[in-house]
């Protein structure tokens, strides 16, 4: 299907940033810096301060706005205000060792390592060690140290206000998505994943993608108090016949991709299996209410104490490096270092975010020195693209790492050509730096108790096969759909399906594994409704074996046992139900035979 050239702009943004969050992130981003900038510059003017606390304020204000990310409003405040004693902390222990190198590169990676390893259990302690390095880094990297220490305080305790203030009165967090757009977004994820699954080599591909960018929309829908509960529903069966679709005939991508964009209202897309099978037995179940489940946890609460020991190996020879290359910007490349453990749960997504790290820095230098050499020397313009790329850099990095460090990169270029500074060869030295911080960055994830993507996968199989086994169990009280699709997606989000990334996953044999996952998910919940409203009884027998068959094959997923299983003895046409398990019992020998 072709898009109208004049929509291209909007379809992409909703494909790839669903519901405008980002847009809105960067916009508020850009807008609250600015503000805390022009605050504090005009403070040190009329306090007669230099201009050391208005850098300090922008940047705990940036890292408040990054790192107090929670749903609920309350957390959020609570996480801000948190990070002003932390900031505080930071400055004086920065000004207890002026002038003390080596006790700034020792102090800094504790500090760094502390706050990664109380993430797990002692999240607010672990947020105010952050804030206390965030701001110990930078006031060395902008020579600081040696400034007043009472206006750096305020200026870092006025900053978060300000930014807190903005982030609840323009463009709040909490108001709802139009459903105009969810609904929009909702359509064009499937129709891409439809025209992927055409080309594509592998469907476990595909259905990571799908997973995984519907992610902000379910997020929208699901607490939206404009969609009600029959919308809501229509897309999900909307997608989950879409999904089974493109299980049993991915060459029918593009077919299936032209009905969507034929007929986009809800309900239009090709009927499931599951709906097929419900309508011959002449008994369609109600749409079960969705059980109530825990929030997903953030990745700050999910970092292992083995992540932090990695950070911890990663900054410290970070911080020597750096400081062996430059005396006085060397917590670059802590930063960089440090930066890479943020939001990578495995070592695929490591390597991949090292590489991109280094693309970005080298495409940003490069327009950096474009930039210098073909902009006026006039003050307005130079602060009018200042603010441009701030808002690339907020908007690009969650999307595409490389191209929002290169924003990242460009922004310093333009701020050191503002202050005067040798451009070349402070973006050199960037460049070193980064260099430096991304190779022990690499080094520690890849060689120190690496956590494989294959092994999240497994872990994530196994769950799902396991809840599999609780929903058969006659005796067991079993588990919902809700908590079979969050699983699945688990699975394929824990998968690395990028270039780089997919080299460190077991290859086709956890490809196919996956794609036999999304069928025993989709199989099991068809069971689930027939057997809720079928009168006829299943031999317990039958039950049992598969509960115990499926419980086995977990523990051969996670300790990668191969072991291939003996048939069950299915009767021949047999009841819907007794088919139903017969299909389970065939995905569960496959995953076995590919564990």
């Amino acid at each position: 299907m072709k898009t109208p050239d004049r929509g291209s702009v909007r379809d992409t943004l909703l494909l790839y940033d669903p519901c405008l969050v980002r847009l809105i992130f960067a916009s508020r981003a850009v807008l609250g810096l600015a503000l805390v900038a022009v605050f504090c510059w005009y403070l040190a003017g009329e306090l007669g301060y230099d201009l050391s606390g208005v850098m300090l304020g922008v940047v705990s204000a940036q890292f408040s706005l990054l790192l107090a990310r929670q749903p609920a409003r309350a957390t959020r405040i609570i996480t801000c205000l948190i990070m002003i004693p932390g900031y505080w902390l930071g400055l004086i222990l920065v000004h207890a060792v002026a002038g003390q190198p080596a006790f700034q590169i020792i102090l800094l990676p504790i500090m760094v390592g502390l706050g990664f390893w109380l993430q797990n259990g002692r999240s607010r302690l672990a947020t105010m060690i952050m804030a206390a390095a965030w701001i110990f880094m930078f006031t060395i990297y902008f020579q600081a140290q040696h400034g007043p220490l009472v206006w750096h305080m305020a200026a870092v305790g006025i900053s978060v206000p300000i930014m807190m203030t903005l982030r609840f009165l323009v463009w709040s967090e909490d108001r709802p998505v139009p459903p105009s757009v969810i609904l929009r977004s909702h359509q064009l994820i499937l129709i891409r994943a439809a025209q992927r699954a055409a080309t594509a080599k592998h469907r476990a591909d595909v259905l990571g993608w799908l997973h995984k960018s519907m992610v902000p929309v379910i997020r929208s829908l699901t607490p939206h108090p404009d969609v009600d509960a029959g919308t809501q529903a229509a897309l999900l069966e909307q997608q989950r016949a879409v999904e089974i679709e493109l299980l049993r005939a991915p060459d029918r991508g593009a077919e299936i991709a032209g009905t969507l964009a034929d007929h986009p209202n809800v309900g239009s897309a090709p009927a499931s299996p599951a709906g097929a099978a419900q309508d011959r037995t002449g008994d369609v179940p109600e749409v079960e209410a969705e059980e109530k489940t825990e929030p997903v946890r953030s990745s700050a609460a999910a970092i292992s104490r083995g992540r932090a020991i990695q950070v911890t190996a990663a900054v410290m020879p970070a911080a020597l490096a750096g400081y062996l290359i430059s005396h006085e910007r060397w917590p670059w490349a802590v930063l960089v270092a440090m930066f890479m453990f943020f939001g990578t749960e495995n070592s695929g997504r490591l390597l991949s975010k090292g590489v991109q790290n280094v693309i970005g820095v080298i495409a940003g230098v490069a327009l950096a020195i474009v930039l210098s050499t073909v902009l006026p020397p006039v003050l307005w313009l130079e602060f009018a693209v200042i603010l441009v790329l701030t808002f690339l850099a907020f908007y690009l990095i969650p999307v595409h790492y490389a191209a929002g460090m290169a924003a990242v990169t460009a922004l310093i270029g333009q701020a050191l050509a503002l202050g005067g500074g040798d451009i070349d060869v402070l973006l050199q030295l960037r460049l070193t730096e980064v260099l430096a911080g991304a190779a022990f960055g690499l080094f520690a994830g890849l060689w120190l108790m690496p956590e494989r993507a294959s092994d999240n996968v497994r872990s994530a199989c196994a769950n799902l096969l396991n809840d599999v086994a609780n929903v058969l169990d006659p005796d067991q009280t079993g588990v919902g759909p809700v908590r079979l699709r969050e699983n699945l997606a688990a699975a394929y989000s824990a998968a690395d399906f990028g270039r780089l990334a997919g080299l460190l996953i077991d290859g086709t044999g956890m490809r196919t594994a996956l794609v036999e996952m999304a069928q025993l998910q989709h199989l099991t919940e068809l069971y689930r409704n027939l057997e809720v409203r079928s009168e006829e009884a299943i031999p317990k027998h039958y039950l049992h074996e598969l509960a115990r068959r499926c419980r086995a094959t977990a523990e051969q997923v996670v300790n990668r046992k191969r072991e291939v299983l003996t048939p069950l003895s299915w009767p021949e046409n047999a009841a819907p139900g007794l088919g139903i398990l017969a299909a389970i019992d065939t995905s569960v020998q496959s995953i076995a035979r590919q564990s």
